[in-house]
């Protein structure tokens, strides 16, 4: 019988053995973070791993393999790495349970990878009480509200009702690395294409999964790239790089050729404003319609009229550059109309721009990270 006095994977041996995450930082490329054990047990919290975060203002790619650990300290990670000032790749090694599990929803929209043949588990949240019977009552509440706050986790990533993870998280649920990208918890498996992504392309397809004719010469690939290839051959003639064999443009970059001006992006297709939402749930009259209230953008694109279209919209924008500005501006517009301002990612400016590294001070850097003054580092010049 295991009588070990907590819940913890850890052998008696190695409870005071620190250091559960690894830090390598990279000259170029983004810093890889390693989370190889148990998350903030036994003494060692999290604010040391906020602390080291803070000192990688660039893009950062965490790998995860742990049984999870403290919910608090996993909270803390989380909203410490949907706060960074970057692109945050995870990729899930081995296993990510438990509070790993929703640490790992911090990634960036597209960004959260399944090794193969690795796993995610969710389950309700446990803790240790001691008293009488309202203190166990209270106890009982408490990992209640704790559970339905980690639910919502998952919500907020899937756009799945909080509810219908509470119900996984109730019977302890473990995903292979196919089911987790299956039920949105993840988006793809590592070195793969990610069979579970949130958009459905194949409505871009021409027959037979050819690229689709718009037009004047312009197609459009089934990943939603429009190009000018007007002779078929996969090139791109819109641009001096793209057109390989020099059909519309000669060696030195110079134009030969007039090329038509490029299809504007309509409501069901790539460009501009992104990707529509798998199985969209409004017509083009519903769009005209919505774009006339101010529900959607003026062509009819980002109609966001309740939580899940808005939910839909910021994945779709994603961290676009500032050609994005103003559909940012649309969707931080109609958040505050359904009061849902909560939910704009931390980095969205009111103009509708995003922080960058380069242009934040380190007061800026950790402000968003929401570290405590005492515990904070001065970032060595010339870090940004």
């Amino acid at each position: 019988m295991d009588k070990r006095p907590l819940r913890t994977t850890r052998r008696l041996s190695n409870l005071q053995r620190a250091g559960w995450y690894k830090v390598v930082r990279n000259a170029t490329g983004p810093a890889r973070v390693s989370v190889y054990d148990e998350i903030g047990m036994f003494g060692v919290s999290a604010q040391d791993f906020v602390n080291e975060l803070g000192g990688l203002p660039g893009d950062i790619e965490l790998h995860v393999n742990s049984p999870g650990g403290d919910v608090f300290d996993g909270i803390a990670i989380y909203n410490a790495l949907r706060q960074h000032p970057g692109t945050v790749s995870i990729v899930v090694d081995g296993l990510a349970a438990s509070a790993a599990s929703f640490i790992c929803q911090a990634a960036s929209p597209g960004e959260l990878a399944m090794a193969p043949h690795s796993q995610l588990m969710i389950h309700d949240g446990f803790g240790m009480a001691i008293g009488n019977a309202a203190d166990m009552r209270e106890m009982a509440g408490l990992l209640d509200k704790a559970s339905d706050n980690i639910a919502s986790i998952y919500s907020d990533r899937t756009g799945q009702p909080a509810e219908t993870w509470r119900t996984a998280m109730r019977t302890e649920t473990w995903y292979s690395d196919r089911e987790a990208v299956d039920a949105g918890l993840a988006d793809k498996i590592l070195g793969e294409e990610a069979p579970g992504s949130a958009w459905d392309l194949s409505v871009y397809n021409g027959p037979g999964g050819q690229p689709k004719q718009l037009g004047d010469g312009w197609v459009q690939d089934p990943d939603g790239k429009v190009r000018f290839d007007p002779d078929g051959d996969g090139d791109d003639d819109s641009t001096p790089e793209g057109d390989k064999d020099h059909d519309y443009w000669d060696a030195d970059g110079k134009q030969i050729k007039p090329i038509p001006p490029k299809p504007k992006a309509k409501p069901d297709q790539t460009g501009q404003y992104g990707q529509l939402p798998r199985n969209a749930k409004y017509n083009q009259d519903d769009r005209d319609r919505m774009a006339k209230n101010g529900q959607a953008m003026e062509d009819g694109s980002y109609p966001i009229a309740d939580a899940e279209d808005l939910d839909n919209a910021i994945h779709a924008v994603g961290r676009g550059g500032s050609g994005h500005d103003a559909i940012r501006r649309h969707i931080t517009k109609r958040a505050k109309a359904l009061g849902l301002s909560s939910r704009i990612p931390d980095n969205w400016g009111g103009d509708g721009s995003m922080a960058s590294p380069s242009s934040q001070s380190d007061e800026d850097i950790w402000a968003e990270l929401a570290v405590p003054e005492l515990f904070r580092l001065d970032l060595p010049e010339g870090s940004k």
